[in-house]
């Protein structure tokens, strides 16, 4: 009686305490006269049924408004406790429940924080809405997006404009290397026009930005640098302004310090360290005699009141004026403006959408599954919802206190959920690409918790509702007689635990068949044919030393290359475990990195726009054995091909067909890289921009005809390549003592790059799809088990008549096939609707591939039955006699 008395100091007002205690005293001493239990457990539960009746009945009548509010916070309290003890006596049921929740939210949660760093976000800036990014396209792309844009043609748009209030450019900065430490230190710069910073409403936290007159020649040498970077270089000296940086392109003034939050708007896997202005010079950067290069980031802001659409009608205008006078300039290319956060995220958004729709699905199955369980858990609980609802509690109240037991179910599997989520981001951020917008900022922070709280609240309320609706009718004449003992559900129960098996299912099988089209998607991307073979291939860049920006500096680096590649290539060749090495220029394979030229074919009309591009590799002999090339006609390079010797080009199959239209190409002579070269070979098409990329028209020629500035070193190895990389790059360094060398890379990790969000659709689809397959398995075992246990009597009695075990145990089976069917059917009919929807997503593979489509359904067949054997067979094994007897 203390705890009761306890309880009701805690819940009742001090108008009813006493005559609720004096009434408990007394049917307590009765109790216990005539020898009935009246223990703890009595008095909390007479305490609680006779606050309800007086509370919930009458006691809006007789309770004082003041004290009402208290009341009711005092029954939602009492509710609760109630609630979680009733949770704690059924520890079987309620882990299922809190493991089931933590799947389902875990993921939801992780996945959203991934898609709200990504995706949902806005950009870092002021007024960000009115940000745009404005380039050039080829006009025959499908999918737009803003490529570079040409200097000449940048200053046009940016003198002919309107509907901006700035314009500014940018390009990555070359020869920003830092030396005189252990290390030399490459840092990430980038040449901007005066007005970038005003763009983005964006200004130094310590010192200035620099201004137009810095863009003169001879006035460009200062420099605005990051936060990290004044932190990392300079110990964050306050007095660092004045100060210089000395590099290989000269020495820069530091002027300017960024804050610590600013980001480059057009920079997503690497930090920035420092930017300096954009020298504009009349014979290189505003000629057109300078050749179509597209290497400037535009970004402008709106003016008030002026719509992407106005100003990307105002561009359009502006370009094709240009084209008139230019026409060579804009065959193919037109105009593109974008806001800067379609730009930055337009290509993700979809995809991120779709991994965020799949996660719901499998949020909604665990959704399914745990209402299936509190479904079966109340039934159980008839009686005493009977006995409730008999000494007066409302539908309400009943469907109330089960309601209070989801929301807890829910909140503790969101709090179990939060952990595992922080675990799951960890290993997002490790598996996504690194180029992805924006990855760094993926997090467990505000927004992402007050989304948990809020899933919580509504995956408690949407498993909850219907067993609570369900339960919280009971038929008081059956409940409360001798029948009520059994626990026998009614047909409308029966249905709607059927109901939510099928529809358990038939959200599985969604899942299913979007991973089954994205595995059989990924399995075919990576059996295509690259023309190469990638295994044990390292790749490392060698590139001479640049003291300065000027003239002087590139021709010394130019003159250098030879002999440094041809140190760096003897110095690997030595080293054990080394097959053969060869030199690259151009761009090596799956790299993305690439260089084309102009080709001039005798015997054939000029080409149109883009049409004569062709792309081209400097390489040493020994490259086609490094990454296996087939030579179909003719012969390779060879190491008589030097200076001094004919120029020689050996063309890809797809450059014959293209530009020879199926004549002989061997011993033609042909104009590329501005001299007469002679095709003496063919050999197989490379796909170097990876598996899904069209196969393009290359040409190579010998690296000791042509003057280049650098070049990659690529070694095919006899094992492992990982185990020589150290070696490799201190070979490279002992060549460039005072130049960073980067750590080699791998094809095999390059490919893995270029193939990892397809990956890792794959991957998280297939665990969404194995989740949803195990969700749903379990709620066909629940439910054919519950059936089972409510139905021995019945199976008993049929035995008892000559029933066999087989008979029963199809009986059982047939009731399971049936409801995986039905499930299977919509299941179908839903993946069917949505399927085109992810086809941008899938290689190879139709949104409506039939062998996708049977293997699932099988598949989740099999698992269905496996999972209805144990409770058919436990049925098939009933002993007629105990069965009988129990009644």
């Amino acid at each position: 009686m203390r705890f009761a008395r306890w309880l009701l100091t805690c819940v009742v007002p001090v108008e009813w305490r006493e005559s609720i205690v004096g009434d408990l005293e007394e049917e307590r001493r009765q109790r216990m006269a005539a020898g009935r239990t009246a223990g703890p457990v009595w008095a909390v539960t007479a305490a609680f049924v006779t606050a309800v009746k007086l509370g919930l009945e009458g006691g809006r009548h007789v309770v004082p408004v003041a004290a009402r509010g208290s009341f009711r916070l005092g029954v939602l309290l009492m509710e609760s406790r109630l609630a979680l003890r009733s949770l704690r006596g059924s520890p079987g049921f309620t882990t299922v429940a809190i493991v089931v929740l933590t799947l389902g939210i875990g993921s939801s949660t992780a996945i959203f924080s991934l898609v709200d760093a990504v995706v949902l976000r806005g950009m870092p800036f002021d007024r960000a809405d009115r940000l745009v990014v404005v380039g050039e396209m080829d006009r025959h792309i499908v999918v737009p997006y803003v490529g570079g844009a040409a200097a000449p043609n940048y200053f046009e748009w940016k003198a002919q404009q309107h509907v901006f209030t700035n314009m500014a450019a940018l390009v990555l900065g070359r020869g920003f290397i830092v030396r005189g430490d252990e290390r030399p230190e490459e840092l990430r710069a980038w040449q901007c026009t005066a007005g970038v910073f005003d763009v983005l409403h964006v200004h130094p936290r310590l010192g200035r930005a620099f201004t137009a007159q810095n863009e003169i020649p001879g006035h460009q040498h200062v420099a605005v640098i990051s936060d990290g970077l004044w932190r990392r270089r300079f110990g964050a000296d306050p007095h660092v302004l004045g100060r210089t940086i000395n590099v290989d392109s000269g020495s820069w003034e530091i002027i300017g310090v960024m804050p610590p939050d600013f980001m480059n708007p057009f920079i997503v896997s690497r930090v920035t360290d420092l930017w300096v202005p954009y020298a504009v010079t009349e014979a290189n950067d505003k000629s057109r005699d300078a050749g179509r290069n597209y290497y400037l980031h535009v970004i402008a802001r709106l003016n008030d009141g002026v719509t992407v659409e106005q100003a990307r009608a105002e561009m359009a205008r502006i370009t094709a004026n240009l084209a008139t006078r230019f026409p060579r300039w804009f065959v193919d290319r037109e105009s593109v403006v974008m806001s800067l956060q379609e730009a930055t995220v337009g290509r993700v958004r979809a995809w991120m959408l779709m991994l965020l729709a799949s996660v719901g699905l499998v949020l909604l199955i665990a959704c399914v599954n745990v209402a299936n369980l509190l479904l079966a858990r109340a039934t159980t609980r008839s009686h005493e919802i009977g006995i409730r609802a008999a000494l007066g509690a409302s539908r309400w109240q009943v469907a109330r206190g089960l309601l209070i037991e989801s929301l807890m179910l829910s909140l503790a599997g969101t709090l179990c959920a939060l952990l595992a989520a922080s675990w799951g981001i960890r290993v997002l951020r490790g598996a996504l690409p690194a180029s992805l917008p924006r990855l760094a900022a993926v997090s467990l922070d505000m927004r992402v918790l007050s989304a948990a709280a809020f899933a919580a609240v509504i995956t408690g309320l949407l498993f909850g509702l219907l067993p609570a609706l369900q339960v919280s009718r009971p038929n008081l004449s059956h409940v409360l007689g001798d029948s009520g003992r059994s626990h026998m559900a009614g047909r409308d129960r029966q249905r709607l635990r059927s109901s939510l098996v099928i529809a358990e299912v038939a959200l599985a099988v969604v899942l299913l068949v979007g991973a089954g089209l994205f595995v059989s998607s990924f399995v075919r991307l990576i059996s295509v044919d690259l023309g190469l073979d990638y295994h044990h291939v390292l790749t490392v860049g060698v590139n001479p030393r640049l003291d300065s920006a000027d003239q002087r500096s590139w021709d010394r680096a130019r003159t250098d290359t030879p002999r440094l590649v041809r140190d760096v290539l003897d110095r690997v060749r030595a080293i054990p475990g080394v097959q053969v090495v060869a030199a690259v220029e151009g761009g090596t394979p799956l790299s993305g990195s690439s260089q084309t030229d102009t080709i001039t074919v005798p015997g054939r009309p000029p080409f149109t726009g883009d049409a004569d591009q062709v792309f081209i590799h400097q390489v040493t002999p020994e490259y086609a054995e490094v990454v296996r090339l087939p030579i179909r006609r003719g012969r390779y390079l060879a190491a008589s091909d030097v200076t001094g010797t004919p120029l020689v080009v050996v063309l890809s199959e797809e450059a014959v067909q293209r530009f020879f239209s199926g004549r002989d190409p061997l011993g033609a002579v042909v104009q590329l890289d501005g001299a007469s070269r002679q095709v003496v070979g063919v050999v197989g098409n490379v796909r170097h921009g990876g598996p899904d990329t069209p196969v393009e028209p290359e040409a190579y020629f010998p690296f000791a005809q042509a003057s280049t500035i650098g070049a990659e070193v690529m070694i095919r190895t006899r094992s492992d390549s990982a185990s020589v990389s150290l070696a490799v790059r201190q070979a490279v360094q002992a060549s460039l003592p005072d130049v960073p060398v980067a750590d080699p890379v791998t094809l095999e990790t390059t490919l893995g790059l270029i193939v990892a969000q397809r990956k890792f659709n794959m991957l998280l689809l297939g665990l969404f799809g194995a989740l949803a397959i195990m969700i749903a398995a379990a709620g066909i075992y629940g439910v054919m088990a519950y059936i089972v246990a409510q139905r021995v009597k019945e199976i008993g009695l049929r035995m008892a008549l000559g029933a066999l075990p087989r008979e029963v145990l199809s009986m059982v089976l047939g009731r399971a096939l049936a409801l995986i069917s039905v499930g299977l059917a919509i299941g179908v009919l839903l993946s069917w609707m949505v399927a085109g929807s992810v086809k941008t997503f899938l290689f190879d593979v139709q949104p409506h591939d039939p062998l996708v489509y049977v293997s699932v359904g099988l598949f989740l067949l099999a698992a269905g039955v496996l999972a209805a054997f144990v409770p058919a067979r436990r049925a098939a094994r009933v002993d007629p006699m105990v069965a009988l007897r129990a009644d």
